[in-house]
């Protein structure tokens, strides 16, 4: 089925001009222009189908959407990557961890996220070795599962309590303890922290999404609409290629 045209659509909400100058999108004669020189639709258009109540498009047929997912002109040849910078010791990355622990289930096989590190070790004297901790349980396969315990507990973060964590999601102790002891994961987190500054993260959090800088004080809404933003125009790429 062939398609004629993309349309963006975010369930009536309202991207933010600042997240435009952020992702360096340009409006131009109805149209978002990515910095890629990708174009999509600005507005909504008559006799249109809903894809995932997100994304819609324009047919020469009346058929129903597939599901993003499928195969087809639409579909995505890979995941949005979007990679979220984090300090565990923020009170903001802890509001917000329940929303992107939901985001990353609902769009599994369509987004792909990293958490990578950024302690503030200035203003977070526990920040730096709850990502050890982190790293530490990453290299037993249950980072996700360290991550959720740090993430919500920004007060509890003493060497004691991150033992507590190791211990409840079933750590090989003895490793966790000569990995903490040998700073063993100091430079990955380090190297974080580097490629962090060098792309602009000056706060946490912080989301890029296949590559753009969405600044977390916009909320997971802000990252919602970039991701969807991405999509369609993949979808436009996809559709114009058919």
């Amino acid at each position: 089925m062939k398609r004629e045209t993309l349309a963006y659509c975010a369930d009536g909400l309202q991207m933010k001009g600042e997240l435009f100058y952020e992702m360096g999108i340009a409006r131009h004669a109805g149209m978002l222009v990515f910095p890629d020189g990708r174009a999509v639709c600005d507005k909504r258009q008559s006799g249109v189908t809903r894809v995932k109540g997100d994304i819609v498009f324009q047919t020469n047929r009346q058929e129903h959407a597939p599901d993003i997912r499928e195969s087809g002109s639409i579909c995505i040849a890979r995941a949005v990557e979007v990679v979220q910078f984090g300090d565990y010791e923020c009170k903001e990355c802890g509001l917000v961890a329940e929303m992107l622990q939901a985001f990353r289930h609902r769009n599994d096989g369509v987004v792909s996220f990293t958490y990578k590190h950024f302690p503030r070790v200035a203003l977070h004297r526990q920040a730096l070795q709850a990502a050890e901790a982190a790293e530490s349980a990453r290299s037993q396969g249950k980072f996700w599962q360290m991550h959720n315990r740090l993430i919500v507990n920004a007060d509890r973060l003493r060497l004691g309590d991150l033992y507590d964590y190791a211990e409840s999601i079933g750590l090989d102790m003895a490793r966790f303890t000569s990995e903490m002891d040998d700073e063993m994961h100091i430079p990955t987190i380090r190297s974080h922290i580097y490629n962090g500054t060098l792309a602009g993260v000056e706060r946490t959090p912080t989301y890029f999404v296949d590559g753009m800088r969405v600044d977390g004080a916009g909320g997971v809404r802000s990252l919602l609409e970039a991701t969807r933003l991405v999509l369609v125009a993949r979808a436009c790429v996809s559709g114009t290629r058919a």
